[in-house]
């Protein structure tokens, strides 16, 4: 906090002599008078400031924590070592987590670049490093970009094809996976790090995660009364401009908004038939009710993920639930 009153003094002196100069530039009859007069308003606004600033500022004004101070201590020394080997993968790695532990997730991010830079694409603590500093990273900031959580995806599955048993890596893969609407995927992954040697509590954790993720890929028969059946085939006018390889995702939403009461994830050609109903719900207590009025979407994912990318072809339908007969959805318009 030295150099913050450094600067705060530094700013109230400079502030003092842009008012000062002209004034005593001025006749000298009224020259004295002026300059006093503003002398005494810059000290007492700089009293008045000062006051004010204790009165309301939270910082302790203690001495650093010993943690603290040590975490401090403990990123000068990985700074000044990855400084000295700047071709050391390992140095930038240890920067980059060190960065992570004080939250300080851009930095982190810079750090796990340059070593994944360094190693070519080919070290796993580089890929997940950086992939975690994204994800955390937007999340702290209370956004977290649709490219940039798919650009992080990617670095994931990097470092998977380099370490398979790579616990960072499957745990935020299968994560990404339950998002994106992949329960398969994900239970694939929760499986993975289960074979590993875990400490109970985090075994137990995953295996009520693996049951939750087997009881919803459990095929249960479709109440008639909830279902919508759909075909879905996209609008001449956009069939040249599909993604290639995209997911297909089918999601119903109720006229009160809130999350999808249904969602359904598909890789497939168009035109298909679809069909939702109350067994397709991602959350206990959130599903389709007989009679409902509902807007049902149908959106190609360019990137891959359940949120909308601009470009991303899509089409939409008012109906209600259980309505009888299969009913047509064109994908006709890109998401703006």
């Amino acid at each position: 906090m030295t150099l913050f009153w450094l600067l705060a003094i530094t700013l109230t002196v400079l502030v003092a002599l842009a008012l000062l100069v002209p004034a005593l530039r001025a006749p000298e009859a009224s020259a004295p008078r002026s300059g006093l007069w503003i002398a005494a308003s810059c000290l007492i606004g700089a009293v008045l400031a000062a006051a004010l600033y204790l009165r309301l500022t939270n910082w302790t004004w203690d001495a650093i924590s010993p943690q603290l101070q040590q975490s401090m201590d403990e990123l000068n020394s990985l700074r000044s070592r990855a400084e000295r080997a700047s071709q050391d993968v390992g140095a930038w790695n240890d920067l980059g987590s060190a960065y992570a532990r004080l939250e300080q997730f851009p930095a982190a991010r810079r750090a796990f670049d340059r070593a994944n830079r360094l190693a070519d694409g080919r070290n796993a603590a580089s890929l997940t490093g950086l992939a975690e500093a994204t994800i955390l990273g937007g999340a702290a900031a209370g956004q977290l970009d649709p490219a940039a959580s798919a650009r992080a995806n990617e670095l994931f599955e990097q470092a998977l094809k380099i370490e398979p048993d790579n616990g960072k890596a499957l745990f935020y893969t299968a994560v990404l996976a339950m998002q994106s609407g992949n329960p398969a995927l994900a239970r694939e992954r929760f499986a993975t790090m289960r074979r590993g040697n875990l400490p109970d509590e985090i075994a137990a954790s995953l295996d009520r995660q693996i049951a939750a993720l087997d009881q919803q890929l459990k095929p249960s028969p479709a109440d008639a009364s909830t279902t919508i059946h759909l075909s879905v085939r996209v609008s001449d006018a956009l069939r040249s401009k599909l993604p290639p390889q995209a997911p297909l995702f089918v999601f119903v939403r109720g006229s009160a908004g809130g999350p999808p009461l249904a969602v359904k994830r598909l890789s497939t050609t168009l035109p298909a038939e679809v069909t939702l109903s109350a067994a397709d719900s991602m959350i206990a207590g959130s599903k389709l009710q007989p009679g409902q009025k509902v807007t049902v979407v149908a959106r190609l994912s360019a990137g891959g993920g359940p949120v909308a990318q601009s470009g991303d072809p899509y089409g939409e339908l008012v109906t209600t639930v259980g309505k009888r007969g299969v009913q047509e959805l064109v994908i006709d318009r890109l998401s703006p």
